[in-house]
């Protein structure tokens, strides 16, 4: 699912990376981390999976693969930091959501999920962003 909308969103917000320092940083990309099953083998992954990234870490996260560059922040901190970007991005548009999905955010529970249960989770938020666009 691609959305060049959510992607300007995205880079509108410090690198992770530089703000979990305590750095704030003004050109960022977006990163597509693989944070869907769905998309595993797709060249790109979709948009609603990616995450803002200066480019110096944009380039050490491709050159040093995920594991690696991941080392010192969860793969959950990740999920959360997609989750948090797709909630803003909902809230900022304005977009219908689903109670349970509505409830799940505000009540903060995927904080329990496993990471294979926050992977459905974005799944699930973005089929709901994607449902209002085709509306």
């Amino acid at each position: 699912m691609n959305n060049n909308d959510y992607l300007n969103f995205v880079r509108q917000f410090p690198c992770v990376v530089c703000y979990s320092n305590k750095v704030l940083t003004k050109d960022v990309e977006a990163h597509h981390e693989n944070s869907s099953d769905r998309f595993y083998f797709s060249k790109r992954n979709f948009d609603y999976g990616a995450i803002p990234l200066c480019a110096k870490h944009h380039s050490e996260r491709h050159f040093s693969g995920k594991k690696k560059f991941w080392k010192n922040l969860t793969e959950e901190f990740i999920y959360y930091t997609i989750i948090s970007l797709l909630e803003t991005y909902i809230a900022h548009k304005n977009y219908q959501i689903s109670e349970s999905t509505k409830n799940i955010l505000e009540s903060k529970t995927y904080k329990n999920y496993e990471v294979h249960e926050l992977k459905k989770f974005v799944d699930k938020i973005a089929n709901e962003i994607h449902n209002n666009l085709e509306e």
